[in-house]
């Protein structure tokens, strides 16, 4: 690979108290590829492409000191002068992760999600692991050190646990009941005892369409009776999310029908 594009680096230094697994290395890296892909996935800014990957310009000698490129797959991109930029964009926002999970900031960053929580939690696998290891990554634009992110052996350990944890926490489903919600129908079964593949959607919530069940099998059916999906209804519902996300709807009470 041509070095003349290069005018960022990010680099990852794995020191070392006791001998490192490989596969802690192997997890650490692939739990920093997921971030940077994931990143750059959810990021609309103009100099972002959806096709950038990280690649490896050099391994150096004593520590495990990893020098990364993120380009471009075909890195022959006119605008190749944008690498410096979204290079420190991922490493702020690596930053902050790593800010959060040390509780030094009280909020996490935008779009962190259980997933990528756990694969941050991947990443710092090697320093956890090994008594007396140490993480750094830093990213630098051209020579200036903008990012510095260092972790101990035991700031490692306290913030892998914490972003476990917080994924856990995460993954549990969050139940809140709310009254007289305007639902129409997406798509449901021609069934008032089954549920499976009934779909509807509560605008105020969110526009895409939710997994619906409707316990009382009469309610259910008195709607069948009409064209269900030329009306829209006035509904109690206990919402259920997952990452803060509506996963299932369960429509408690129907107050109301009225044509679309």
């Amino acid at each position: 690979m041509s070095h003349e594009h290069k005018e960022s680096s990010f680099i990852v230094k794995y020191d070392w108290g006791s001998p490192l697994e490989l596969q802690w290395i192997t997890k650490s890296f692939s739990g920093l590829v997921y971030s940077h892909n994931r990143f750059f996935h959810d990021k609309t800014s103009p100099f972002i492409r959806e096709d950038y990957k990280l690649y490896i310009d050099e391994i150096r000698k004593g520590s495990i000191i990893v020098d990364l490129l993120s380009l471009a797959s075909n890195y022959n991109i006119p605008e190749i002068s944008d690498t410096c930029n979204h290079v420190i964009e991922f490493a702020k926002n690596m930053y902050e992760i790593t800010g959060f999970f040390k509780k030094q900031i009280p909020d996490p960053p935008k779009n962190l999600t259980a997933t990528g929580a756990r694969h941050f939690a991947d990443i710092l696998e090697p320093p956890a692991k090994s008594q007396g290891g140490a993480l750094n990554i830093i990213a630098t634009d051209g020579g200036s050190n903008v990012v510095n992110i260092h972790l101990t052996h035991e700031e490692a350990v306290s913030a892998r646990h914490e972003a476990l944890n917080w994924a856990a926490m995460q993954k549990l489903p969050e139940d809140g009941i709310k009254k007289d919600m305007l639902f129409y129908w997406f798509q449901a079964r021609d069934a008032s005892a089954s549920s499976a593949g009934d779909r509807g959607i509560i605008e105020a919530i969110t526009k895409k369409p939710v997994k619906t069940i409707i316990p009382d099998d009469v309610v259910k059916d008195k709607m069948l009776q009409e064209a269900l999906f030329q009306k829209a209804y006035i509904v109690d519902v206990q919402v259920q999310t997952i990452e803060g996300k509506a996963s299932l709807y369960k429509i408690l009470r129907v107050s109301e029908s009225f044509d679309r």
